[in-house]
């Protein structure tokens, strides 16, 4: 059976207008070996790319439920009378009807083993969510439980529970939305988004959904974070994509190839530690001021600065000296300044930058 018919007949089955035909069709296929990966990823896919409709539980809680009715197989078919390939049908009729069913959840739920973070998907069903929604034109800046700042876009909504911060800081997030996380080393915090999970001890960082790219973008503006693929979208977690972000770095995610890529801010700031009292944005008087000073000190305190690694193709350009202030430029600006001083270029490689020219000859000695 190719995924053109399959597609068309799990439609047709989701909106109730499959004929017995074809539903005989439908449910002898199910029963074959070849086609339950077929039908799980089509399904899966379903419901990552709508959300389900008539409901108020997140993307991520449908997705679990799939993901564990898949995991389920070997257990339910255990508690199931008859012949074998029924009991394959069944599970696999109930995976397909799971967009239509959603009423069934408390049901469900009996037959699901835990998830990734050892939390139960009943649990997370039965829990009391407080949801927050930007219904305005403008950002909207929120205070957590915890004392974590987030401010959600226009149409962000961002969900927690009733114990938030006590026993756990976990949110799910729809749309896009900044954090400021109060640092707690005991209580990781957590932000679902979509197919990627976000966690962190304590930092500033944004994320960007692009649905018509499908992909999500983390950019940290202070501290680390781990990205991750949400555990939901796969079978088996040791395949999961993971990648650390630091300031002034990005992680992209394309729901398509499941891959990350990282890299550098459109434009980076100084990290909090040269940045002038108060100002976010200026650096610190005299931090970036040189005088006759080599290529590789210049270079160096600029990614102390900035927190980008900066890397020089010829170690010729070291012998250089370089003359100036660049406290007021932002870092591009005051690498091409660099660069324009001693002949050189510069190329973005992911998150690290190299300098590339022919140097200079024994300028430091003369």
């Amino acid at each position: 059976m190719n995924n053109e018919r399959l597609a068309f007949l799990l439609e047709r089955y989701k909106s109730n207008r499959i004929t017995d035909l074809e539903l005989d069709e439908f449910l002898n296929y199910l029963a074959g070996q070849d086609e339950q990966s077929l039908l799980a990823a089509k399904v899966m896919a379903d419901l990552q790319a709508e959300p389900l409709k008539g409901t108020d539980l997140p993307p991520h809680i449908a997705q679990d439920i799939m993901r564990n009715i898949l995991q389920s197989e070997k257990k339910v078919v255990e508690l199931l009378p008859g012949k074998k390939s029924y009991q394959k049908r069944w599970v696999w009729v109930a995976a397909a009807a799971i967009i239509l069913l959603i009423g069934m959840v408390p049901v469900l739920t009996r037959l699901i083993n835990k998830n990734s973070d050892g939390e139960s998907i009943s649990s997370v069903l039965n829990q009391n969510y407080l949801a927050k929604k930007n219904t305005g034109q403008q950002p909207l800046t929120l205070s957590l439980p915890d004392g974590s700042i987030v401010t959600l876009q226009p149409g962000a909504i961002i969900r927690y529970d009733q114990s938030f911060g006590k026993s756990g800081r976990k949110t799910h997030l729809t749309g896009n939305a900044s954090f400021d996380v109060t640092k707690n080393p005991l209580l990781p915090f957590y932000v679902y988004n979509r197919q990627v999970v976000t966690k962190v001890l304590g930092t500033s960082f944004d994320i960007i959904s692009d649905p018509n790219q499908n992909n999500v973008s983390v950019i940290v503006k202070t501290g680390k974070v781990q990205v991750m693929e949400n555990a939901s979208i796969t079978m088996d977690s040791s395949k999961l994509a993971v990648v650390i972000v630091t300031p002034n770095q990005k992680a992209v995610y394309s729901e398509n190839s499941r891959r990350f890529e990282t890299s550098l801010v459109e434009l980076p700031l100084a990290l909090k530690e040269h940045v002038a009292p108060g100002n976010f944005k200026e650096i610190a008087a005299g931090s970036l001021q040189f005088e006759q000073s080599s290529i590789d000190q210049v270079l160096v305190k600029l990614a102390e600065t900035f927190g980008i690694e900066v890397l020089v193709e010829n170690e010729n350009l070291n012998n250089c000296l370089f003359t100036g202030d660049l406290n007021n430029q932002d870092f591009f600006t005051s690498l091409k300044i660099i660069c324009l001083t001693i002949n050189a270029s510069y190329e973005v490689i992911g998150t690290r930058v190299l300098v590339k020219g022919n140097g200079c000859i024994n300028q430091t000695n003369n």
